[in-house]
């Protein structure tokens, strides 16, 4: 599962937001053991791995592909976008609908 940094869990363009909804959410998925990659433009990624630590924001791998799939594209893989620009609330609504349905599994 990927995840977008900027403005998806860090205020990028300082607008006082807070993504507690998000980062529930990844903290959740995590515990299903879902692989949580990060992706970011951000150039400084010491900086973006700090932002997460500090924020206890889970994540597995920033801008790299998971050890289970091999690849030399720049494309990084995953089966799920947690994107402000693409589908956000949408994919949010899914990814919570899963989680829902795998907790009623383990009742």
């Amino acid at each position: 599962m990927l995840f977008d940094f900027d403005d998806t869990v860090f205020d990028f363009h300082k607008k006082n937001r807070t993504y507690k909804d998000i980062i529930s959410l990844l903290k959740a998925l995590k515990k299903i053991n879902c692989y949580l990659i990060c992706w970011t433009g951000q150039e400084n990624i010491d900086f973006v791995k700090q932002y997460l630590y500090e924020n206890e924001i889970p994540f597995d791998s920033v801008n790299e592909n998971p050890p289970f799939y091999q690849s030399n594209s720049r494309k990084i893989y995953a089966n799920a976008f947690l994107d402000d620009r693409a589908g956000l609330k949408q994919t949010y609504g899914e990814l919570a609908k899963l989680l829902l349905t795998i907790n009623m599994k383990n009742i």
